[in-house]
């Protein structure tokens, strides 16, 4: 069978396209490829512009499932550079499909992280709407994903008895993707690697299906191996539209990204931040293979590669600015325009090729030196992250989720300060509380990164807890953030908590809880906690941080999203008063509550927004919460856990009456509220001890902040 090395050598003889002065032909798929892999000049290369590869399994699928039932693959365009220096073509369109049917022979990009199987064993399910049985693996999915819906994974339970079985065997978990064999597949009956059927044709294009050595196979397995491997020899000579676009539209560069962002094949279309990205890469090749050994190295993958060049060329032109700029082009995000005119910003380009590239990269192109950038990452990463030595820190599930602007943020702080080897003890304890208070009260991240960029281009500021708090003072005036509610403004809501209006107890609707502070026309701390109470990504990250300790156990060890492992979230956000009690069919109302002394309207319109929130929910792993279900609470569990109960007793009153045995009652309604919205002050004010390095000196009595 043909080596993955002798590819490259695939003669293609492309001066014979368009000769006839036509800007349309066509070619075979199987010329197609080997235009594409051939290693002679004139190969067929991605173009200055494109996107990155964004296929999912299914689409993946469904466009070889369609090649196999002989519908026409489609039209592609390219162009022909007249430059001495570039490769002659380059693909402007159709590179999601060329990658696709590259993956066919285990090539390309996607034939690094992806695998494609025939289960010849089965039939598809009708519901495929698949004429033959294909499948997917990754890296993180070695053992497949699901059969009949390709871009889900696999129920967890299957695949922990794969790994268990793969462990047996004495194999490293990473050798698996490249390794695990069809009969390992999870579901699979004879499942065989597509490249193996498509790598024999491209050996023998005269292959007939019964000269395939395919293994002894039943005479149903046989009949499918027949017809697939007919099929596949079809699809090898079956034609595409090749399209050439003009040259003057190439020479001009605001012509080129026009096209590109009006191409409508079908596609998916690149927003502003990736055809930045894009044209930054065509300029500057050699940030590819450092972005790639940054996210699989000791730093993480905090964002992803269009966020981080991006977020690395913000910083670039705000601590080496372009002259002739105003402070807002220089402290915004980067746009197309700035990257074609930074040719003439030298020092700009200078300093953002440093961050990127190691040292020794120009001298030593194999060095295993380290970038700046990675250098900088890496002290974010150990400054920030829980350990024993670092308490306050961010359990790694938490830093999968740092949205890209306060990562352009933090890396600006570390190149600023110059810790981009390490940060100081005093110094971890304001990035860490100025990292949290940004989780939980910015509103506005476009606008606050931007304050801070436009602060820290000044030369004089340097990273301090006082210009810290003076930013996030900044922050609250300028909209960017909500006024934080201080410590001695909490008693107030605390004792709001024991009034309930009306002659029939009522839930609070969301603009009434925690509005006791909320005594300024300008400043209404109370809506703070409103807003963290019952925003799904604030309840997300405010708990990862309470629960650090819980969630750094042995047990979760293996998760870690800034990894290149495709994992399950291993914890599910639990309700501490299970929804079954509180929410369900409306209807089946009297089976929930005691209508003669609970106003059932308002329990019906506020239940959601009491019960959802803050106060009623923890992390706990998926098969403690299995385990759980709709019951009781246990006092170890939650110790365990570090579930911030107190008054077990009344948590329990409540949860055990499930409708069944007892309704609620008027007092079951307000202990429902009080112990909620009172766990909700508790975890604000453990969240409000962590950020107060970071806070201005504030007197809730005049709303004016004390001078450092």
């Amino acid at each position: 069978m043909v080596d993955r090395a002798d590819f490259g050598r695939t003669a293609f003889n492309s001066n014979a396209l368009f000769r006839s002065g036509s800007s349309i032909e066509t070619l075979s798929i199987r010329d197609l490829l080997k235009w594409s892999l051939t290693e002679a000049h004139d190969k067929l290369c991605l173009p200055p512009i494109q996107r990155s590869l964004v296929w999912s399994n299914a689409q993946i699928i469904n466009f070889w499932d369609s090649l196999l039932r002989g519908y026409p693959p489609g039209m592609m365009m390219v162009h022909r550079s007249t430059k001495a220096d570039d490769h002659a073509w380059s693909l402007f369109d159709g590179q999601q499909r060329l990658a696709t049917l590259l993956l066919g022979l285990g090539q390309g990009d996607w034939g690094q992280s992806r695998k494609l199987w025939v289960d010849l064993g089965l039939d598809p399910s009708l519901a495929s709407g698949l004429k033959y049985q294909l499948r997917i693996s990754s890296a993180g999915q070695p053992f497949g994903y699901s059969a009949a819906t390709p871009n889900e994974k696999i129920g967890l339970g299957e695949r922990k008895s794969a790994w268990s079985a793969w462990e047996e065997t004495g194999l490293d978990r990473k050798a698996a993707f490249e390794r695990v064999q069809g009969e390992q597949i999870i579901g699979a009956r004879r499942a065989i690697p597509f490249s193996a059927i498509c790598k024999e044709f491209w050996e023998n294009p005269d292959l007939t299906f019964r000269e395939m050595a395919l293994g002894e196979l039943t005479d149903e397995e046989l009949r499918r191996q027949n017809n697939l491997v007919a099929a596949i020899a079809k699809v090898f000579d079956s034609k595409i539209i090749i399209t050439l676009v003009d040259e003057e539209i190439f020479s001009d560069p605001s012509e080129y990204i026009r096209l590109f962002g009006r191409v409508g094949q079908g596609g998916t279309r690149l927003s502003n931040d990736e055809l930045t990205y894009s044209i930054i890469k065509h300029r500057y090749p050699g940030i590819r293979e450092p972005l790639e050994k940054i996210g699989k190295g000791e730093a993480g993958r905090l964002v992803d590669d269009v966020n981080l060049v991006l977020g690395a060329l913000r910083v670039s032109k705000t601590l080496a600015p372009p002259e002739g700029k105003n402070d807002w082009e220089i402290s915004s995000r980067p746009t197309p325009a700035f990257v074609l005119e930074m040719k003439d910003w030298v020092e700009t380009e200078k300093y953002f090729l440093s961050l990127i590239l190691p040292a020794a990269k120009l001298c030593e192109p194999n060095t295993n030196m380290r970038s700046v950038l990675e250098k900088a990452l890496i002290s974010l990463r150990q400054a920030i992250v829980f350990r024993l030595d670092n308490v306050d820190g961010f359990p790694p599930i938490l830093l999968g989720r740092l949205p890209n602007q306060l990562v352009d943020v933090l890396v600006l702080f570390t190149l600023k300060s110059d810790s981009h080897q390490s940060w100081r003890s005093d110094e971890k304890n304001t990035l860490i509380a100025f990292s949290l208070y940004w989780l939980i009260f910015v509103n506005n991240e476009d606008r606050a990164a931007l304050l801070t960029f436009q602060c820290a281009f000044l030369s004089e500021w340097a990273f301090s807890p006082g210009n810290v708090q003076r930013l996030v003072s900044e922050f609250e005036k300028k909209g960017a953030a909500r006024p934080v509610l201080r410590a001695d403004e909490i008693q107030n809501l605390r004792d709001g908590l024991e009034s309930q209006p009306g002659a029939r107890v009522s839930l609070r609707a969301w603009a009434d809880r925690f509005k006791e502070s909320d005594h300024h026309d300008t400043r209404k701390p109370g809506e703070a906690v409103r807003v963290l109470s019952t925003n799904p990504e604030r309840i997300r990250r405010a708990l990862m941080w309470l629960q650090r300790e819980y969630l750094t156990k042995d047990e979760f060890a293996n998760y870690d999203p800034t990894s290149d492992r495709d994992e399950d979230l291993p914890i599910d956000l639990d309700h501490l008063v299970p929804h079954a009690r509180f929410g369900g069919d409306w209807r089946n109302t009297a089976k929930q509550i005691d209508d003669q002394t609970v106003n059932a309207n308002n329990f019906r319109d506020n239940r959601y927004t009491v019960g959802n929130s803050l106060g009623n929910y923890r992390w706990l792993s998926v098969s403690d919460n299995r385990s759980r279900q709709d019951g009781e609470l246990d006092e170890g569990e939650l110790s365990t856990t570090r579930s911030f109960v107190s008054n077990l007793t009344e948590w329990n009153g409540i949860i055990r009456k499930n409708g069944e045995t007892a309704r609620w009652n008027a007092a079951d309604v307000a202990t429902f509220q009080r112990l909620i919205d009172t766990r909700t002050l508790d975890l604000y004010e453990n969240l409000l001890k962590a950020i107060e390095p970071v806070l201005p000196k504030f007197d809730p009595t005049t709303e004016d902040r004390a001078p450092d």
